[in-house]
């Protein structure tokens, strides 16, 4: 703002305000008129220097004023990056744990990193955080004036556990916190690699309805449904996978049942959620926030929707698991599954703990893996399909055996039963996979240490000659004991 000055200069003799007689030839020395009373404060015109001071000091105050108005109004560096006219026309992320840098340029996604860089307040700095957790981000933008960028900034994301912890980047100006869907937002684009695929609008308008929202498309799928929401022991458990799929749909509204047996098209979707979605707010003990939608269509309808983590079953839109929705444990619902007039299951069933065992040791022998399966619980059959899973496919095409391929023969030498577990059982299943109910008998839930002489080749887990390992048997359906995890330790 530019502050003019005035400074007054005195008045000509014969004008108001002029004193003293005039010397300009042609004009008479009358003498002055008597000065009138003032209201006080006004300046007596016989005194302009006094005046020019005063003004002069008034003007400099003025700009003082002015400057310091000016200075408490700047612009801070997030808000000239999000203010119109200006364009975000990339960025890039940078973890630095020695993976190339992710550079988003989509437009679409471009958009939700401008929404939600609107949304930044200033914080408090961040003292502590995973490794994991922090980065270093860049922000390419244009305007009038040509283009420019901001950065590299360090930021930290708002990671699990706690699905409400906001996001912070370090501006020039001090650290500033987001809504925790950047950081969902970054670790989808990471994660995923940066694919940017396509969000079908219907698709969208669908999720919103559940407080989700589609970041982008990681993939689409043509599969076949199963011909039957049933169990075989052996079989690669598909079955059991679509059917846990079914319940969770069934709480959005939909569900397949009609379509089994049909070719149907997967569409795998990087999703955000605030922290009002009901699988994270309000249940900090079971705080969880999905990595993708997936939305299966049979034609041009939806008949499938669910949300998971890459490597677990997932749950509802509304973020139930099938065990909420369906008020059964793992065990009571999986049963529904089983036929128990199948001659296999049935013999399963007629097996004792340690002939379960001693049946496992000789189909490693006889490199039987379909046999080796048999004797697992479902729970355990998913865990390990799903732990093969990649970030854009729901389960892989089948089971990785070369681990199993490494034993040449096995027998047990000994097996000696020891405390069971308390709760879940050992064997690191994925997050969103069920977890075992031992149901806290020893009728349902035993755990046994097992000496194995193995022959193996290759270096592997297992050991050429003599492997301890903890067995946990567990009695999932109302017949027979399975394995329900293998560790090395109790």
């Amino acid at each position: 703002m530019a502050i003019r000055t005035v400074v007054s200069r005195p008045c000509r003799s014969g004008q108001p305000g002029g004193s003293g007689p005039t010397d300009r030839p042609g004009q008479s020395n009358r003498p002055s008129r008597p000065e009138r009373a003032r209201p006080p404060g006004l300046l007596p015109a016989a005194a302009p220097a006094a005046a020019s001071v005063v003004l002069v000091a008034l003007s400099v105050l003025l700009a003082a004023l002015s400057v310091a108005g000016c200075a408490a109004t700047k612009p801070t560096t997030l808000g000239k990056m999000t203010r119109p006219g200006v364009a975000l026309t990339a960025v890039v992320l940078d973890l630095a744990d020695g993976r190339e840098p992710t550079r988003v340029t989509d437009e679409h996604l471009l958009t939700l990193f401008r929404n939600l860089l609107k949304e930044g307040e200033q914080a408090a700095p961040v003292t502590e955080a995973l490794p994991t957790d922090r980065g270093y981000v860049t922000f390419e933008l244009s305007s009038a004036a040509g283009p420019w960028e901001v950065g590299p900034l360090s930021f930290v994301l708002g990671m699990r556990p706690d699905p409400e912890a906001p996001s912070s980047i370090q501006f020039p100006e001090g650290w500033y916190s987001f809504p925790p869907q950047l950081a969902q937002l970054v670790s989808g684009l990471v994660r995923f690699g940066n694919p940017g695929g396509p969000v079908d609008s219907e698709d969208a308008a669908f999720m919103s309805r559940y407080g989700l929202e589609p970041a982008f498309g990681i993939s689409r799928l043509e599969v076949t449904l199963p011909t039957a929401l049933v169990y075989r022991p052996g079989d690669f458990p598909t079955a059991v996978y679509w059917a846990y799929g079914n319940e969770l749909s069934r709480d959005a509204g939909v569900g397949f049942d009609r379509d089994l047996g049909q070719a149907a098209e997967v569409r795998l979707y990087k999703v955000l959620c605030a922290p009002t979605w009901p699988g994270g707010s309000g249940r900090p003990a079971q705080a969880w926030l999905p990595d993708r939608a997936v939305i299966v269509r049979c034609g041009e309808r939806i008949v499938g929707a669910w949300v998971d983590q890459v490597g677990g079953l997932g749950r509802s839109f509304k973020g139930r698991s099938a065990e909420e929705i369906t008020g059964l444990t793992w065990d009571a619902w999986v049963r529904k599954l089983t036929d128990p007039a199948d001659p296999t299951e049935r013999g399963l069933d007629a097996l004792s703990p340690e002939q379960v065992l001693g049946a496992f040791a000789d189909a490693l022998s006889a490199h039987d893996y379909k046999r080796v399966r048999q004797l697992y619980t479902r729970r355990y059959l998913v865990a390990e399909m799903l732990s093969g899973a990649a970030p854009d496919e729901l389960y892989p095409s089948g089971f990785d055996d070369r681990g199993l391929e490494t034993i040449q023969a096995a027998s047990v030498v000994s097996i000696k039963e020891v405390e069971p577990p308390q709760a879940e059982p050992p064997g690191g299943a994925p997050e969103g996979t069920p977890k075992a109910t031992p149901e806290g008998t020893r009728e349902q839930t035993r755990e046994f240490l097992v000496r194995l002489r193995l022959k193996v080749k290759g270096d592997v887990a297992w050991g050429d000659g003599i492997n301890e390992r903890f067995f946990v048997l567990h009695r999932e359906t109302e017949g027979g004991w399975r394995i329900d995890s293998i560790a090395t330790s109790p």
